[in-house]
């Protein structure tokens, strides 16, 4: 674990603790500063280069942060607020919350925008673990707009991590569209941690809207994208239980996207199962596709070292047209071990016709070498220059 990952975990502990409730105080043996001192010593804290250094140095002095020393904290963090990350100012602002959350909340309003952003993350984050709806009313007090959409979802995730009610309502006032969509998905990884994958599997049942792009559906696909890393085999089942609603026909591709990557195999297990050849092959396609985005040396490595079988012809497939532009002779070689005909064609084609487009007396000598079929060869050499 590198300094700067130690550094936010120690500050991150912190904040955690006090938002538990629990005082720390100075420690034994620590002499106790006057605020002025404190003002100095804090000052010299933030103003550290080193990121590591700065948050021990601002972590063991927070723990003297009270009432009598805020105001000095307070002119030492301004002091330092242009050039502090926002995990410092989050820090920062987690203890002073402990100690005058609504002071906080209405000096920070007189911050820049960037950092008032930064301040309001943390007080609305930590206001609406215990108060959610005081903490959505007090987002319409600030007046930056940038500043109201930024903290949203800091709202929607202390109201989440609390497990306090109502937050299914505000998910729904959002109406559809992107933020909705973001935020469902912060409320059910909070629900998945806090209670378990089968109590959100039965809280995305519960939402309203049955018809295809109803809000039923985004909560199954965003409870379904936490749960498949914890339960795979319990994402299957309950997406084959809602396999004839029409808000849960995109469920099996949210399972191919996010198993795949973690189990290619069991992945196509699964999908070996699925009846229908076409959608077989789409689903596999999808997972494969999405594996590559993620970590394409991963997804290159397991296909050119699995054994393959008649399951891998679409991953296959896909493998060896995106090679087909660095390495066609190599592309063309993987082509040739898919099994469906049909499919080994039309791959082996597509791979051709470009390589024959840019490089045709290259591709031409490697055919000669390499007899491929006539029907291959023809159809290739039709295909349209690429651009």
């Amino acid at each position: 674990m590198n300094r700067l990952t130690l550094s936010a975990l120690v500050a991150l502990g912190l904040v955690a603790a006090f938002l538990l409730g629990r005082s720390l105080g100075t420690p034994a043996g620590v002499e106790v500063l006057s605020p002025a001192e404190f003002e100095i010593q804090m000052n010299e804290a933030l103003a550290n280069p080193d990121s590591f250094d700065r948050n021990v140095e601002t972590i063991a002095l927070l723990q003297q942060l009270d009432a009598e020393n805020l105001s000095a904290g307070v002119r030492a963090l301004e002091a330092q607020l242009d050039t502090l990350p926002e995990s410092t100012v989050r820090l920062f602002v987690g203890v002073w919350m402990r100690i005058d959350r609504q002071g906080a909340f209405d000096h920070i309003l007189n911050w820049p925008k960037t950092k008032m952003k930064h301040g309001m993350k943390q007080i609305i984050f930590t206001w609406a673990l215990d108060e959610p709806l005081e903490a959505r009313d007090l987002i319409q007090i600030i007046p930056a707009e940038m500043v109201r959409e930024a903290v949203i979802s800091s709202l929607v995730g202390g109201w989440a991590k609390g497990g306090k009610p109502g937050v299914d309502e505000y998910l729904l006032i959002l109406g559809s569209g992107p933020l909705q969509t973001k935020l469902t998905a912060v409320v059910a990884t909070w629900i998945v941690r806090r209670e378990g994958a089968e109590a959100a599997l039965e809280w995305a049942e519960s939402q309203p809207g049955e018809e295809r792009d109803g809000f039923r559906k985004t909560a199954m696909e965003r409870v379904l994208n936490q749960v498949v890393p914890v339960d795979p085999e319990l994402a299957v089942r309950w997406a084959n239980k809602h396999a004839d609603k029409a808000y849960a026909r995109t469920l099996p591709r949210e399972i191919a996207k996010r198993w795949f990557p973690m189990d290619p195999e069991a992945t196509l297990a699964w999908l070996g199962t699925i009846e229908d050849p076409e959608r077989q092959a789409r689903l596999s396609s999808i997972g494969f596709r999405r594996w590559s985005q993620l970590d394409d040396r991963a997804a290159r490595d397991w296909i050119t070292t699995s054994e393959l079988t008649p399951s891998h012809d679409i991953p296959l497939a896909l493998f060896a047209t995106n090679l087909a532009k660095r390495e066609p002779e190599t592309a063309l070689i993987w082509a040739a071990r898919v099994h469906a005909d049909i499919l080994r064609h039309e791959t082996q084609k597509a791979i051709l016709g470009t390589w024959t487009a840019r490089s045709p007396e290259r591709a031409e000598a490697w055919i000669k070498k390499n007899p491929l079929p006539v029907s291959v060869v023809e159809a290739a050499s039709q295909e349209p220059n690429p651009r």
